[in-house]
């Protein structure tokens, strides 16, 4: 069944579904009866992993609505179109249902002096929600509405007018951390996106301005807008460490005040600085700042997302606790957070991990074993696998096989368009040193340093690593 409706309702959760029903077979909200039957079968769609697409043609959904009227094209059109109405009618409802928003609502609506009991009680009630919220842009630009409304009402209020300036005041401040919390932040993917595309925009107004004023004012005791300033200075100067260590003890100490939202996006930036600026150059003492931060992001649910945990999340973090040797932590976090994979990809992440693992225990006979269980559904898979099986040909002296699984794989990326050029060239680079590494001369150390000197020398490479540790040991040899 392909149609934008579907697409629509296929990013619903159970529970928004559960919900969106009711409000179809809502005579308030629907009084055709026909369109909770198409949601009835759309349901039956969604549930059914494993549908036979002629069940649900055109004409098979017409007559599960209207088994004794022949199709009609344009009232089965106008069916799908008023149900994708009323889902825009349910997504809009659920996003004033949080009760802060609804109060502010209640407000605008109440900023009437006439109608000052409501007012004073919807003020009151705010002040009792808004104790809980925490610190993000959402959160100052409600702050802000909130005293612009209390300001209006003031000014409206003859009999009770108001002379002093506190209101105003408040929504001036809140404003000005709404505005500059939002530039820091697209600031920081501005840069974010130049340190990893090489792509930037020169047209951020401001920025310097901004930088200036908030040496000078208060706004730096705001938790979250001092973490964004700690995010721009490490990545305008990644070689200072002394910012991602102010930003992490930040975080550490301060987090409490800060949204989750704000949260997941400041400790990708503290990843990312370990990946890209340390890591990736060499500084493998950073894997164990790394594994912290993965640590951190777990025990706050940062990477979950409907509860459930990506592959690639899941996949970077066994291999950075393999690096670390955290194989008792690891052992706990396979066993409770395989089950929060996406179902459909439980089985092979598994197998493709558990490979991994045995690979950094010296397993090779059953990572071997193991990469038989794996199935190439996507291309990061039958990277991944063959670049892992690549390695354990070496570390077994199974030069033969590895001779011919390198050019199998050089003819695999030749041959797959859907990869991007970036990961073609990545893994073309790895194939290439990797077949220098199994055919070099051990007592040519003049080959030798000249291979580690372009493996130190590589980015991109996922494989860096363990190419330096193979080519030390012929060093060393």
């Amino acid at each position: 069944m392909n149609n934008k409706l579907i697409t629509l309702l296929e990013t619903f959760s159970k529970e928004d579904l559960f919900l969106f029903k009711k409000l179809v077979n809502s005579s308030y909200f629907n009084e055709n009866e026909s369109i909770s039957k198409l949601l009835e079968v759309i349901y039956s769609y969604l549930k059914d992993t494993n549908s036979d697409s002629k069940k649900y043609t055109k004409e098979a959904i017409w007559k599960k609505i209207f088994p004794k009227t022949a199709y009609q094209d344009t009232k089965y059109r106008r069916l799908f179109s008023d149900l994708n109405k009323l889902a825009a009618q349910f997504l809009l409802q659920e996003s004033i249902k949080k009760p802060l928003d609804q109060q502010i609502n209640l407000l605008k609506i109440y900023n009437r002096p006439e109608l000052e009991k409501y007012y004073n009680y919807t003020i009151n009630t705010i002040d009792e929600i808004i104790i809980d919220e925490k610190q993000c842009s959402d959160y100052y630009y409600k702050k802000f509405v909130i005293a612009e409304q209390q300001h209006l009402y003031s000014e409206n209020d003859d009999e009770h007018k108001q002379t002093n300036l506190t209101h105003i005041e408040h929504a001036d401040y809140y404003l000005e951390c709404f505005y500059t919390l939002q530039k820091l932040k697209f600031y920081c993917d501005n840069l974010g996106y130049n340190n990893l595309y090489k792509k930037t925009s020169k047209n951020i107004l401001n920025i310097e301005a901004v930088l200036n004023n908030l040496e000078e004012s208060n706004l730096l005791n705001e938790t979250v807008i001092y973490a964004y300033v700690l995010v721009i200075k490490l990545l305008i100067d990644p070689n200072d460490d002394n910012n991602y260590y102010l930003l992490k003890k930040l975080l550490e100490e301060k987090s409490f005040f800060v949204a989750t939202n704000e949260l997941e996006v400041l400790y990708t930036h503290l990843r990312n600085y370990c990946i890209l600026q340390k890591i990736n150059l060499g500084q493998t003492a950073f894997f164990d700042e790394l594994f912290e931060i993965f640590k951190v992001q777990l025990s706050k649910n940062l990477l979950l997302k409907n509860q459930q945990l990506n592959t690639q999340n899941y996949k970077n973090i066994i291999t950075v606790s393999l690096r670390v040797k955290a194989f008792d932590w690891l052992e706990k976090f396979i066993k409770e957070y395989t089950p929060k994979l996406p179902e459909n990809e439980q089985s092979n992440a598994l197998n493709y991990n558990l490979a991994n693992v045995y690979f950094y225990q010296k397993k090779f006979e059953k990572v071997i074993e193991q990469l038989r269980e794996v199935e190439y559904n996507n291309s990061n898979y039958a990277l991944g696998s063959k670049l892992l099986l690549m390695r354990t040909y070496y570390e077994l002296g199974e030069y033969n096989a590895l001779d011919s699984l390198l050019e199998s794989f050089r003819i695999y990326l030749l041959r797959n368009k859907q990869l991007t050029k970036e990961t073609n060239l990545q893994y073309a680079m790895i194939i290439r040193m990797i077949k220098r590494l199994s055919n070099i001369n051990p007592n040519n150390k003049a080959q030798v340093n000249d291979l580690a000197e372009k493996i130190k020398s590589s980015t991109n490479n996922v494989a860096k690593q363990w190419l330096l540790e193979k080519v030390q040991e012929l060093q060393k040899s």
